[in-house]
């Protein structure tokens, strides 16, 4: 792909749902943070693994339709390049808290309940592991202030077939755009290792944390996770509204 032609990207859309799903699952599923979450070494019987694989592949779908559908429109933006293929989410930040969507809220719930069911021992813990650390990582940046006065990055994601095509750029670059243009920073979590990547896009680490540093059963290096903040940027020319395909605001 010519380095010179920027992705178009396009609010996503419900006939977008089944090639997001699909790209999102086959994107976070080799990274390490979710190879470590799944404990493959030890996922029990051949119908739990089956089962698990299944079923974050429909919670990957169900987080999409939500987003793509039944959230604040005003306060939740999805993009996407190429039908799905590529994509990202955010909630932006306001002067109030985002009101919960009882059908977002039951959908939490239920997948969270649901993997409990189906988990190992091992994978709860380590799922417990995930969430204690960065909650307190989050805690350490942001203290007692409201961070849902920011921007937040909820996801970002590039089908390994599409990947070095400058995707991920364009898609951050949109969401950032946005957030330029109403004056707040934008914050997220991410592995260690994409550091490099939102750095380039104004993000500076403010809290880093490691995954399996203390468990005996994690036969390898401990994976960095941290918390990247960007503060808003003045906007160039060509960033103005009409560069993107704004219509979902």
């Amino acid at each position: 792909m010519d380095s010179d032609i920027t992705p178009e990207v396009h609010p996503m859309r419900p006939w977008h749902v089944p090639q997001v799903g699909w790209s999102t699952y086959r994107a976070f599923k080799p990274m390490n943070f979710q190879v470590y979450l799944r404990t493959e070494h030890e996922q029990g019987s051949w119908w739990r693994r089956t089962a698990q694989a299944l079923l974050m592949l429909f919670v990957y779908y169900l987080n999409i339709v939500t987003v793509a559908v039944l959230s604040d429109s005003e306060r939740n933006i999805a993009l996407q390049i190429g039908g799905g293929i590529a994509g990202g989410s955010y909630a932006m930040g306001g002067d109030t808290p985002q009101i919960p969507i009882p059908i977002v809220e039951f959908v939490r719930k239920w997948s969270y309940a649901a993997r409990r069911v189906l988990n190992t021992p091992e994978q709860i813990l380590r799922a417990l592991e995930m969430r204690s650390k960065s909650a307190a990582a989050v805690k350490k940046v942001f203290g007692d202030a409201d961070k849902w006065r920011l921007d937040y990055i909820k996801s970002l994601w590039t089908d390994p077939a599409a990947q070095r095509r400058g995707y991920g750029t364009a898609i951050v670059k949109a969401l950032c755009n946005e957030s330029d243009r109403a004056g707040r920073k934008t914050w997220l979590i991410a592995p260690k290792v994409n550091v490099t990547f939102y750095a380039a896009a104004g993000f500076a680490v403010k809290a880093e944390y490691t995954l399996g540093g203390e468990n005996p059963r994690w036969k390898h290096k401990p994976i960095g996770m941290v918390v990247m903040v960007r503060e808003p940027q003045e906007l160039q020319k060509e960033d103005e509204p009409e560069k993107y395909d704004v219509s979902w605001r």
